[in-house]
Formats: structure tokens, sequence, C-alpha cells
């Protein structure tokens, strides 16, 4: 732990969003071509860092998954560079990162399934903003979600020593989180990671992005405001719970390689959107089974951002390749985008057609079409 991490949260609804968010760079593929510009980017942010440039060449020479948490613990410019992207979702490095962040889920797997599964009470001292705490201090009783990795350690007295100095413009806090691992399915991985750390002796328990706590009390104690939470299941509130299913659901409906741009779409973030397709359209080849998907996604983006001729030719690419692929579902999905365009510019009967076309379609294909069929009916 160290006083640079600062608290980044996300209050109730917010938090939804950014789950789906780490869900969707978790189920990104490898890539080398990200790969790449992983290290290009890591050279570039410390050139003229010899000692940074030095560990970063080992890095690049020696990394196996088997060593994210070592690497992550190391403190150096991969830790620096992943924290800061968190703390202000920078989609383009976490992208980059995205090996990184999966290794480091899959290693707290591990480490929890191979631990004692016997409840206990982490801390974590730290100085946060009076903006920030004063956010928190209205959020009690309700969901929080952490932005980044969630450093912890089972010794009190040594959280306590990372805010022993006072500071005038920033507030000691201390973290008391009580975690109860039977009861806590569904949540985010965290393990007992001094096994793996390069600081064998801190006592250290990491929590994985975008894991949820109920904040239970605040408190003072000695100039020290107390911050008592507990670790969530994967249960939330149920209208939350319902919502969060549902967004799931949908972002599942895509390729693996295409659902984070779908949820970065549904959050409204179309510039970041936007940026994820462009760099899928320079990883996938034009004969690519999801490249006509691509495409339409690509549409839908500039649709969002009114851009309705780039949209046209976009979707009108998509249907030609969905043509092509004898993929009728994918035309008709097609025919009802086309529709929509021709709707929004005034062009009625054009998109009258197109409506027809994409129901006659989806009313011939088999299994359950009805959330289609029913879109042509509406609109």
């Amino acid at each position: 732990m160290s006083n640079e991490e600062r608290s980044s949260t996300n209050i109730n609804g917010d938090f939804l969003h950014f789950q789906l968010l780490i869900d969707g760079l978790l189920r990104l593929g490898y890539s080398q071509i990200s790969r790449g510009e992983f290290f290009t980017l890591c050279k570039k942010e410390y050139e003229g860092n010899y000692e940074q440039l030095s560990i970063l060449q080992e890095f690049e020479e020696s990394y196996i998954p088997e060593k994210a948490l070592y690497w992550y613990t190391r403190h150096s410019f991969i830790y620096r560079i992943l924290n800061k992207a968190l703390r202000v979702q920078n989609i383009n490095v976490l992208f980059l990162f995205q090996f990184f962040i999966r290794d480091l889920y899959q290693q707290l797997e591990k480490l929890q399934r191979e631990q004692d599964q016997t409840s206990i009470r982490v801390y974590r001292g730290q100085l946060m903003s009076k903006q920030e705490l004063d956010v928190l201090q209205q959020s009690k009783g309700r969901l929080i979600s952490m932005n980044s990795f969630l450093s912890t350690s089972l010794c009190r007295q040594k959280s306590l020593s990372f805010i022993s100095s006072e500071h005038d413009d920033l507030c000691r806090v201390l973290f008391e989180i009580d975690v109860d691992p039977r009861s806590s399915y569904g949540a985010k991985p965290f393990a007992n990671i001094s096994s793996q750390s390069k600081f064998v002796n801190e006592q250290e328990i990491l929590f994985m992005i975008a894991t949820v706590f109920r904040l239970v009390d605040i408190h003072q104690e000695n100039k020290i405001t107390v911050i008592q939470m507990k670790l969530c299941n994967g249960n939330y509130d149920h209208d939350m719970e319902l919502l969060l299913e549902h967004m799931q659901k949908e972002s599942e409906a895509y390729d693996e390689c295409l659902s984070l741009g779908h949820i970065l779409h549904n959050a409204g973030m179309y510039d970041k959107a936007e940026q994820f397709y462009n760099r899928m359209l320079n990883e996938l080849p034009n004969d690519h089974p999801k490249i006509a998907s691509l495409w339409g996604s690509i549409g839908l983006v500039k649709r969002a951002k009114g851009q309705l001729e780039i949209s046209f030719q976009w979707f009108n690419r998509s249907f030609k390749k969905y043509e092509q692929m004898g993929d009728r579902q994918g035309l008709a999905r097609c025919l009802q985008n086309l529709a929509n365009i021709h709707q929004t510019k005034g062009e009625f009967d054009q998109a009258i057609n197109k409506y027809n076309q994409a129901l006659k379609i989806f009313q011939e294909l088999p299994g359950d079409q009805n959330t289609w069929v029913a879109k042509c009916f509406h609109n």
C-alpha cells in the first residue's frame, strides 16, 4: 500500500458500467499487436528514465502470467501506468494492459481457491481529499465500487503507519473491511498475496478491480476517520441486480471481441467506443467472421453521434458482407438500422420498405425472434 493510491469510487448506479467495463476487458482475447503497443507505450512514458527502462526490459524478457502479482507489487512502471489509467478510465491504455489485468484476475482466483476460507478483518490507511470524504459520508448503507485494485493489510497498526502524519489539505482515513469468504460467492476475487508479492512480510490482501463493498459506518477516532465496510457478494440491491443482469446479457450477446465496445456505447462513451472499434478494425482481417458485426457497430456509434450519412455507409457495408456470408439474421438487423436512418431523415417510404424486408426475414428465421420482430412493428 502507499499514500499515492487515492481512493476512486463509484457510488451506487454509477458503478454498473464500470463492472461491465472490467468484465468486457477480461473477455477480450490475446492480441500480439496490443502486446507490442503496450511495450511501445511504456518505453515512451519512461523515455530517459534508465532505471524504469531497465525494469521494462526485464519484464519484456521474463514476464509470465504466474508472476503478475509479483510485477504489480514492485510498484514500478506497470503499477503506476495501470493505476493512473484505472483512475481516469483511459480505455486505450486499459486495452493495452488487458493481458496483465486478466493475469492478475486469474492469479487472485487461483490463490483464493487455495487459501483458508475463514472470516477476516482487513485495513487500509490512506489520505483522502475533503470532497471525496464528503461523498462517502453521504453514502452510508450504500454500495461502493473501487475503481482500482484495493491493497489492504491484516495488520491494523501497519495500516495506521501510512497515515501517521497530519496534512493540512488531506484527511486521514482508515478503512476497516470485514470479509466472510463463505458468504462472498459471486464477488470479485481477493487473496492474501504475501507468497507472491515482492514484499513478503506485508500481510497484504489484494482485492480485484471493481470489487463491491457496502459502507456500514463512518466515525472519528483520534482525529482519524474510520470507514467500516463489508465485502458484498454478487447479489446487490434487487433493482440494481436486475439492471446489471440485463446489461450483462446484452453485452454477452456480442462476440467477446466486440462486447467492450458495446458496453462503452451503452454508457454513452461514444468517442471511446469508436476508438475501441477502430482499434479492432486494425486487428481483424476483412475475412474475419465478426467483421460485418464490427462494421455495423461502428455504424451504430456514428448514428448515436448524429453522423447519419457516415452511419448509413457503415450499415450498407455491413449489409453487403452479411449478404456475402449468407447470414440472414445479420441482414435483417442491418435492414433495421438502414431503415432507422431513413426514418430519422424523414425518408418514410424507404424506411417502411426496409422495415418490411427485415420483418419478412425475421419471421422466416427459426428460433425466438420476437424481440426483433417487435422492434420492426414498433418503428
